[in-house]
């Protein structure tokens, strides 16, 4: 069968006219949401948006990489660890918006965030209608619990770097999801190795995404049976080399100028193993780290009221979690759970996500861990859990409040975590703030 041939395999319904009210109604609210967002924090005031601004501004200004140093950061401070993809692309529109004040140059570049959002909302919604067959109701229920998630929010209403990092992830993930439905085509091939090396040019945490690459050339069935294995083997280098291609000038720049090709600016606290053995503390610190990534996955920490309010959010989400995992289990424990096991776009998802859980434990504990709020992190394989929680609570005969739910309870964070930004955040740690303006 050829490639080209492949898609057909895969049936998605023709959109009615009221489905394509509700995905542009929820494009437009996710838009608005996000500008809103993008408005009510001050300049400056989400986590390390100085730092990365100041690494936009040495590249607009000075045309060349900066100098990177251990401690602080070097010349484009602590932020120019990272590749310089994004920062590149936020400096060539830092220089356009040159002509305006200052302040508005950085909500220019919140922005051009808000763009990527946009790009991303494009990209969950594909994936969702693929990955659910072309069924409306989870692909649409997903795509709204994304992108109106409070951590999709933040990232797409101030200037960061990960933002371009999950739009990257999120692009091999539906690549990967065609390569294991038998659906891909020769350009998904192409843009699977563009998406790779333009990811690991923006972020190296992108890296999470090889082991689902590999699984989805592992089940590449577009093969001549007798030469199957060196097919997928020869197709992967090319995507491989495709994207070092790419990137690896950056990882072979930093092996030149600083004896390691990752390079990663020293943390306050240093790796978890360390701090558990100086404060002798090791239980409390892992009960610790477990439970900021777990809440850090939905909403910045500090975003909800601490106290009852939070606690029902999070308990609320916890039992959809619990229903969709109980479905789950009981699915594979039944013989209709063969279609579960079968379909390799479950177990795709689900080592996508739990390479990054694992990569990300291993920052954590060996490198810096002050990841240990590492929702930020996990961002990048978010969709894939949703597809997960979703599939489980779409075979419930409860699934269309359960979905609902799901994104009633994504909304009510965003405005809960607007109104604490506003009366609680704002005040305490920005007195006299003015909008649109920078933190005094």
């Amino acid at each position: 069968m050829s490639e080209a041939s492949g898609a057909s395999q895969i049936t998605i319904k023709p959109t009615s006219h009221r489905g394509r009210s509700a995905w542009i109604a929820l494009f437009v609210l996710v838009m608005i949401v996000g500008f809103v967002f993008s408005i009510i924090q001050p300049l400056g005031g989400p986590g390390d948006e100085n730092a990365h601004v100041h690494y936009v501004q040495f590249l607009a200004n000075t045309h060349r990489l900066p100098i990177w140093q251990p401690n602080g950061g070097g010349e484009a401070d602590y932020e120019s660890q990272h590749p310089p993809l994004y920062y590149a692309m936020a400096a060539v529109v830092y220089k356009i918006s040159g002509g305006i004040a200052e302040n508005w140059r950085w909500h220019v570049l919140r922005w051009f965030s808000l763009i990527l959002g946009a790009a991303l909302f494009l990209v969950a919604r594909k994936f969702f209608l693929e990955y659910f067959r072309g069924q409306f109701a989870p692909a649409f229920a997903a795509t709204a619990t994304f992108m109106l998630t409070p951590l999709t929010i933040m990232h797409i209403s101030y200037i960061n770097v990960d933002i371009l990092s999950v739009l990257m992830c999120s692009v091999i993930l539906l690549m990967c999801l065609r390569m294991v439905r038998r659906t891909v085509t020769i350009p998904d091939r192409v843009i699977l190795s563009l998406a790779l090396g333009f990811g690991m040019i923006t972020k190296f945490t992108v890296i999470g995404t090889l082991p689902m690459i590999i699984f989805a050339h592992f089940r590449d069935s577009h093969v001549d049976i007798e030469r199957a294995r060196e097919q997928r083997m020869v197709r992967f280098l090319y995507t491989v080399l495709g994207a070092v291609a790419i990137s690896g000038w950056w990882y072979a720049r930093n092996s030149y100028l600083y004896k390691t090709p990752f390079i990663h600016t020293t943390g306050r606290f240093g790796s978890g193993l360390q701090l558990a053995e100086i404060t002798g503390q090791g239980m409390h610190l892992l009960m610790l780290t477990l439970r900021e990534t777990y809440l850090s996955i939905w909403a910045q920490r500090g975003w909800l009221h601490p106290g009852p309010l939070e606690i029902s959010v999070y308990a609320i989400l916890t039992v959809l979690l619990s229903i969709s995992a109980y479905q789950g289990i009981s699915s594979l424990c039944s013989r209709k759970g063969k279609s579960i096991v079968s379909d390799p776009g479950n177990w795709m998802a689900g080592l996508f996500f739990a390479s990054l859980v694992i990569g990300h434990q291993m920052q954590v504990w060996m490198v810096d861990y002050e990841f240990n709020a590492g929702g930020r992190y996990l961002l990048n394989g978010f969709m894939a859990l949703l597809a997960l929680i979703f599939a489980g609570l779409y075979k419930t005969k409860a699934r269309t409040i359960l979905l609902l739910h799901f994104i009633a309870v994504a909304l009510i964070m965003d405005a809960i975590s607007a109104h604490r930004i506003w009366t609680v955040l704002n005040p305490q740690y920005a007195p006299g703030w003015h909008i649109f303006q920078f933190r005094p």
